[in-house]
């Protein structure tokens, strides 16, 4: 008969420390997110219909205040969601550079 050595115990992690961990990831990322979404929305529409506007208008000479307006615009919210996002992200965010 052969007897088999298991060797040193192992530890492994606690199932209840690796979980707790996940679940306050998890309700930490899902406030990071649905705080971020109503924000994206609203800048998604209307620099979708800016910009639409200011190519249609480029015909003119209105087309062009249009577009540089509307870029202003998308640069500005970005500034604001990565200032809005920084206790989510937890590091320090700066929004853009000035020009």
């Amino acid at each position: 008969m052969t007897t088999v050595d298991p060797g040193p115990a192992v530890s492994s992690p606690s199932v209840t420390g690796v979980t707790s961990n996940v679940l306050r990831r998890l309700g930490r990322d899902t406030v990071y997110l649905l705080s971020g979404l109503p924000l994206a929305v609203v800048t998604c529409a209307v620099l979708l219909v800016g910009l639409g506007l200011g190519v249609g208008l480029l015909v003119t000479v209105v087309g062009v205040p249009v577009l540089v307006g509307v870029l202003r615009l998308g640069r500005q919210a970005a500034a604001i969601g990565a200032v809005a996002s920084a206790p989510g992200v937890r590091r320090g965010v700066e929004g853009p550079l000035p020009r």
